[in-house]
């Protein structure tokens, strides 16, 4: 289950757990976000987590397996409960926080990837 909440923190800001550290995204390699191409992962942070706001040339998917995470986009926060999931567009600038332990996979997917058929069908006989 995602649920979604407006405006109860001001943009930008929301009630750290002690303890958490903030990480800056490193963005992907250009030759990994090409048509067709999935770049993966999977986390379990060992101490309460936050990311800072940032976007994607890629698509994003998170899976949740265990745990909290929880994404702030414009004035909505997400959070995402165990065994579903949360797209972000390529280009949507968000920030994210995982309780400690939590468990979860990120999977990027290139936004121009199309596959085109080309050649002449052959007719049934």
């Amino acid at each position: 289950m995602v649920r979604a909440s407006r405006g109860e923190a001001s943009p930008g800001t929301w009630r750290r757990e002690a303890g958490t550290v903030e990480r800056r995204v490193v963005a992907l390699p250009e030759r990994e976000t090409g048509p067709f191409v999935i770049v993966a992962g999977f986390r379990i942070p060992r101490v309460p987590t936050e990311w800072a706001p940032h976007s994607h040339a890629a698509h994003e998917l998170v899976r949740v397996r265990g745990g909290t995470p929880t994404s702030r986009v414009a004035d909505r926060v997400f959070t995402v409960s165990e065994g579903y999931g949360l797209w972000m567009p390529a280009g949507v600038v968000h920030g994210g926080r995982a309780t400690a332990g939590a468990e979860f996979h990120d999977a990027f997917f290139a936004p121009t990837a199309r596959r085109s058929c080309s050649g002449s069908r052959r007719r049934s006989r």
